[in-house]
């Protein structure tokens, strides 16, 4: 399952740090991924949605404890190194242009900067509940047709497709949980 930068834009609330004031820079060769600190001026521009390949993959541990686990593959298409800061935006959709489904990802752990050479990969791990395991008034249970999801730092989303997904059309339920993204494993 796997999709391009898709240009649907709107404001993402993707949680990437600033990296103004910052000191040191990673270096990679190309096809390589790294994590650092923090940019240099004068470094790599953030990864544009439009220069990334994003999958949805099988996420390490399968599932467990009603949750099922996903990583999310954000793929460096461009001829030159972007950076990548923070967590991704990500939320349930009912389809590529479809109406997002209940609420966004919340989000966990620290994010740490992430230089992609091109053709490198970076990841970030989704959690989502079983929705079973909600009171159904209050979660709503729908089938979802993929992900809506937003680079750090980035307006323009991508529909990453996927199959078997239920999540909650009420915003009171929060299903999915998102982690930053870390370099290459």
């Amino acid at each position: 399952m796997s999709a391009s930068g898709s240009g649907n834009s709107s404001p993402s609330n993707s949680g990437a740090s600033s990296s103004a004031g910052s000191s040191s820079a990673s270096s990679t060769s190309p096809g390589s991924a790294s994590t650092s600190g923090s940019s240099a001026s004068g470094g790599p521009a953030p990864c544009r949605t439009a220069d990334l390949a994003l999958s949805l993959l099988p996420g390490e541990g399968g599932a467990s404890a009603g949750h099922l686990h996903y990583t999310i593959q954000f793929t460096n298409r461009g001829a030159t190194a972007c950076t990548l800061d923070g967590h991704p935006g990500v939320s349930l959709v009912t389809g590529e242009s479809g109406q997002q489904l209940g609420a966004a990802a919340a989000r966990e752990g620290t994010p740490s900067l992430v230089r992609l050479g091109p053709g490198a990969s970076a990841y970030a791990d989704v959690s989502l509940a079983q929705v079973g395991d909600y009171d159904a008034a209050q979660c709503q249970p729908q089938a979802a047709k993929g992900l809506r999801v937003y680079p750090p730092g980035q307006t323009a989303s991508a529909f990453v497709p996927a199959d078997g997904l239920t999540g909650c059309a009420s915003t009171s339920v929060v299903p999915l949980m998102v982690d930053p993204v870390v370099a290459g494993r």
